[in-house]
C-alpha cells in the first residue's frame, strides 16, 4: 500500500516501528523519489505481512503525529520484470541472481556497460537485436497472452471498434420515416451602408416635396 502526505524526510525505519506499534507488521517500507529529479517525494511505499490484522491499516488516518491518506497499488496489466536478472515474474528486492545487462546481455550492471550507444543491442532473453526490456519479446508474449492481455505484441491498445455498416433494407426496415417540409430561404440581414442609403434617399425625397411650389404639383394646384 501507499502512504500519503508523510514528511519526505522521515526514515523508513521510523515509519516501520510506528507500523509495528500499532500492531501492523510491514516486511520493507520504501520512499518514493521522483521519476526525472530523483527528489523524495510526500510518498512512502509500504509492503506488509500477509496478516488478517494488517487489513486494519487502511482506516490509518494519522501516523507520527500527521494526517495521512492510505490508498492501494493499482494494478497492472503487464507482467513484472526484474531490473537485476531482467526475468519476468519477480523484482529485484527479492532477486539473488547474477546482474544482467538490458543492452549487451552481459553480467554487468546496466550503467557499466561499454557497449557503443551506436551499434545493435543484444537481448538477454532470446538472443535478438533488441534490449531486454522490450515488450514485443517472444519470452514476454507467451506468458503475457497466457494471462488474458489483450495488449498487442508492440505494447500499443487498439481502442477503435469495428462501425456496423448500413445496408438499404436495414434504412428502411429500422429508420423511421419523416416527412420534410421545405423551409423559405432567409432574407439576407441589411448592412449598416445599405440603411444608410435608403435613410438618405428618405430625407432627399422629403425635401424635394418641401420645397416643390402648389403650381408645379399638380395635386396641390387642384
Amino acid at each position: 500500500m501507499f502512504l500519503r502526505d508523510l514528511l519526505h524526510s522521515i526514515y523508513t525505519n521510523v515509519i516501520k516501528s510506528e507500523l509495528e506499534g500499532l500492531r501492523n507488521i510491514a516486511r520493507n517500507v520504501f520512499s518514493i523519489r521522483h521519476l526525472l529529479t530523483k527528489a523524495l517525494l510526500p510518498l512512502y511505499f509500504v509492503d506488509l505481512e500477509t496478516f488478517d490484522n494488517n487489513k486494519k491499516i487502511f482506516d490509518l488516518h494519522f501516523l507520527c503525529n500527521m494526517k495521512i491518506a492510505d490508498e492501494a497499488p493499482r494494478k497492472k496489466n503487464s507482467i513484472v520484470q526484474c531490473t537485476r536478472c531482467k526475468s519476468y515474474g519477480h523484482t529485484k528486492t527479492y532477486c539473488v541472481r547474477t546482474l544482467v545487462c538490458v543492452k549487451c546481455g552481459g553480467d554487468h550492471d546496466t550503467a557499466e556497460c561499454a557497449k557503443d550507444p551506436a551499434s545493435q543491442p543484444t537481448c538477454a532473453l532470446c538472443g535478438e537485436a533488441q534490449p531486454a526490456n522490450y515488450k514485443g519479446c517472444e519470452v514476454y508474449r507467451p506468458p503475457q497472452t497466457a494471462r488474458g492481455d489483450s495488449t498487442p505484441e508492440h505494447g500499443v491498445v487498439n481502442f477503435a471498434r469495428p462501425l456496423h455498416t448500413l445496408t438499404p433494407a436495414t434504412l428502411t426496415t429500422s429508420l423511421p420515416c419523416y416527412t420534410l417540409t421545405p423551409v423559405p430561404p432567409l432574407k439576407p440581414p441589411s448592412t449598416y451602408s445599405h440603411v444608410v442609403a435608403s435613410v438618405s434617399q428618405t430625407i432627399d425625397l422629403g425635401s424635394q416635396l418641401s420645397l416643390s411650389s402648389p403650381s408645379s404639383n399638380p395635386c396641390l394646384a387642384s
